[in-house]
């Protein structure tokens, strides 16, 4: 079994468009890889390279001792890639076998749970995104995302679209139906915790005050003593005269 990579992540950095993008050492993830290639993708279109001579631009960008000496030590055939094949075979290097695999099993078992409608969508899209670029064959259409994410909703939420189908078809569409519905129902659930909250709070008061009432009316009277009593035996003893 291989040992955990414990390296920093790398970084993509960019300055302006124009500029050829970097990538910082360090470990290189999914995510990663996917946003050096849009910088990548980027560069090339706003600086206007061609596409014969983009890899040899974006390569020297590469600052991870691992792919420099990758780079530079078969410099004339990665040149001559297209950046297509390039990244492709950038992610031979970097990834872990099967990854994306791990990714689309991430997205077929993710549930909504109590995690907001939208963030748990945009969380699911951005993973398909990544399969997408990195490993198109295995990404979900959006059709499939769309039916994958309804089939995943909580319970109340999709209790809620059964009763009252969401009739538009395209995944934009229906995605904000679907939101404003869960922020609806989010927004129920708020008010009823709150008059829970409120309730319980009326119930403890009324029995705070039952049992003070009840202990001012149990506690005995309190007599104050203004005299001191004498005993018997402290009483003076009556002499006979004989």
């Amino acid at each position: 079994m291989s040992k955990p990579d414990k390296r920093v992540l790398a970084e993509v950095k960019a300055g302006k468009l124009k500029d050829c993008p970097m990538l910082t050492e360090g470990r290189i993830t999914p995510l990663i890889h996917q946003n050096w290639s849009l910088a990548c993708r980027k560069y090339m279109k706003h600086a206007e390279k061609k596409p014969s001579e983009i890899v040899s631009f974006v390569a020297e960008g590469m600052m991870e001792p691992q792919l420099v000496a990758w780079y530079y030590g078969d410099q004339a055939r990665i040149d001559s890639l297209s950046l297509a094949e390039y990244l492709e075979e950038l992610v031979a290097i970097v990834l872990e076998k099967g990854w994306e695999h791990k990714i689309k099993q991430q997205i077929l078992s993710a549930r909504q749970e109590d995690e907001p409608f939208l963030d748990w969508k945009i969380e699911l899209e951005n993973l398909n995104t990544i399969l997408l670029t990195s490993a198109p064959t295995l990404a979900l259409t959006k059709d499939t995302l769309k039916n994958q994410l309804n089939a995943n909703l909580n319970g109340d939420l999709k209790e809620s679209l059964t009763n009252k189908p969401v009739l538009t078809s395209t995944l934009s569409a229906w995605s904000i139906e679907v939101k404003e519905r869960d922020e609806k129902l989010c927004g129920e659930k708020e008010r009823m915790r709150r008059m829970i909250e409120a309730s319980e709070l009326a119930k403890t008061t009324r029995r705070t005050e039952q049992r003070s009432l009840l202990n001012r009316i149990s506690d005995p009277p309190f007599t104050s003593v203004t005299g001191t009593a004498t005993k018997s035996h402290d009483r003076p003893v009556e002499k006979r005269i004989p």
